[in-house]
């Protein structure tokens, strides 16, 4: 399936109009209908890391075609896990995206969500 099916799909999957999905994203209308029908025309990565997180899909399915369209359709055991414990998009995203990050570097990320959420405690 080509890129431009992908994002179609996803935002059929989510519900979106074209014009609903630009202006979550913040770009054109026209922006959005281009990714959806010229294969040479295609959203920046920034662009498509939010259309994963908007429509809830998995990023590695929308960009490469490669694996389950969301958590809940993989057969893998992590992404099984992750369709048990996630609650909504944002949760989705957060874990998606510390998967990406070296395992080095994970500590750090744990502190700083570990100190903002201790604050919104007291």
């Amino acid at each position: 399936m080509k890129l431009t099916s992908r994002i179609r799909q996803a935002r059929h999957h989510a519900g979106f109009s074209q014009q609903e999905m630009s202006g979550r994203i913040g770009v054109t209308r026209g922006a959005v209908a281009n990714w959806e029908s010229h294969g040479d025309i295609a959203p920046t990565v920034a662009h498509m890391l939010e259309l994963a997180r908007l429509t809830g899909v998995n990023f590695e399915w929308l960009a490469t075609g490669q694996g389950a369209m969301t958590a809940a359709e993989s057969a893998s055991g992590d992404d099984r896990l992750a369709g048990d414990v996630v609650r909504d998009g944002d949760e989705r995203w957060l874990l998606q995206l510390f998967r990406e990050v070296p395992k080095r570097q994970r500590p750090l990320l744990l502190d700083v969500v570990e100190v903002h959420a201790r604050k919104r405690q007291a």
